[in-house]
């Protein structure tokens, strides 16, 4: 399970390399970034719970390498379009009026 996040971490990083950074591409691919930290916490919580604090650690290092290193701005704009669309889904699936008020809200 430890070397699978880390295998998806990594493929992440990757695919974010391959993506010109002035695209809308790259600023969606960062949006998933949420999304792995939030798997790599749970499997962090599932090795502390099984009592494995090796493997709970390696995963735990993962996290703090996709959250520390942003500028505060862009961690706090990523933390708010993550929170929207665990609430009501991904921007590419609903009609532009869904975003456009929820945009205005976080500003």
């Amino acid at each position: 399970l430890g070397l699978f996040t880390e295998r998806l971490a990594e493929e992440y990083t990757k695919c974010l390399r391959l993506v010109d950074p002035h695209s809308q591409e790259y600023i969606d691919r960062l949006g998933d970034e949420g999304s792995l930290v939030e798997l790599a916490g749970l499997v962090q919580d599932y090795y502390v719970r099984i009592g494995d604090m090796s493997n709970a650690a390696k995963v735990c290092l993962l996290c703090i390498e996709h959250t520390y290193y942003k500028h505060k701005s862009i961690a706090l704009q990523l933390d708010r379009e993550q929170a929207l669309t665990k609430e009501i889904g991904k921007r590419e699936f609903l009609h532009p009026a869904c975003w456009s008020g929820a945009d205005d809200t976080n500003s």
